[in-house]
């Protein structure tokens, strides 16, 4: 979301505290800083737990084990997908993945607030060979104190895209952008509503060509193309509707003003 015309509300606005001295004791200008939601040790523990289990569960098609790890949208797309390869006459083995060149986003959060979240920017390669899978952000989330980090959403970054760079302070640690943010063309919070809403004029597109051209790696409008087109056999009519659903919407502040945002957008396509 890029930052609205007022520079001054987009640098301040929804966004955590920043860091105070470095040697922690905060002055009566600057106020002490929020604490980081997780240390970048525990954060590397976790990314590296979540890709040993993960592996276990996809080999596995462990329902059960994967939602030990995973929660939100990744979890509802990974089980399906388990579902959708069990009901393959034949099944390719399991390839072992790993991810590499890891970097984290960690923000700033209130003491005791939750979720606690982080997000990553990871290649994902397989372990035998190092073969590239692609690049994809992942953001963990603690929903409460005690309780497991989950991968809860993981956008696929595609090819050729320019990606905002995520703004940091002094000590390295992000800074995170509230739902409901001003200073921005959308808030955060807003944003699944205009996603569903652009996509919905999308799927009622009459031309197949513009909808395939448009859709990028969005399986939901690449199946309506393929059912109602007749690549399946006899065309058939189907519809595809989008909606936000009500959960998490995570933020981060870039270097330019605006908010690198993470949110769900739920698509149901109707034969």
């Amino acid at each position: 979301s890029a930052p609205a015309a007022a520079p001054s509300a987009a640098a301040s606005a929804g966004l955590s505290v920043t860091a105070g001295g470095t040697g922690g004791t905060a002055s009566p200008q600057q106020p002490a800083a929020e604490p980081p939601a997780i240390s970048m040790a525990d954060a590397a523990s976790v990314v590296a737990s979540y890709s040993q289990v993960n592996n276990k569960a996809n080999a596995a098609h462990s329902d059960s084990l994967l939602s030990t790890i995973e929660g939100g949208s990744s979890y509802t797309m990974d089980a399906g997908a388990y579902r959708f390869e069990l009901g393959q006459s034949s099944q390719a083995a399991y390839v072992p993945f790993q991810l590499t060149g890891t970097a984290y986003y960690i923000p700033r959060l209130p003491q005791g607030s939750y979720p606690r979240w982080f997000a990553v920017k990871s290649t994902y390669v397989t372990v035998a060979d190092g073969k590239n899978l692609g690049t994809a952000y992942v953001v963990f989330a603690q929903n409460a104190a005690g309780a497991p980090w989950q991968d809860v959403t993981e956008p696929d970054i595609l090819p050729g895209q320019a990606l905002p760079q995520i703004a940091a302070d002094s000590s390295g640690y992000a800074q995170s952008v509230a739902p409901d943010a001003g200073g921005l063309d959308v808030a955060p919070g807003k944003i699944g509503q205009v996603t569903a809403e652009w996509l919905d004029q999308l799927a009622a597109n009459k031309s197949d060509s513009v909808i395939k051209d448009e859709s990028g790696n969005l399986t939901d409008l690449q199946d309506e193309v393929f059912w109602r087109s007749g690549q399946g056999g006899t065309p058939m009519n189907a519809t595809d509707v989008h909606s936000a659903p009500a959960g998490q919407v995570f933020a981060l502040k870039t270097t330019s003003g605006g908010a690198l945002v993470f949110y769900t957008t739920d698509a149901q396509l109707t034969l």
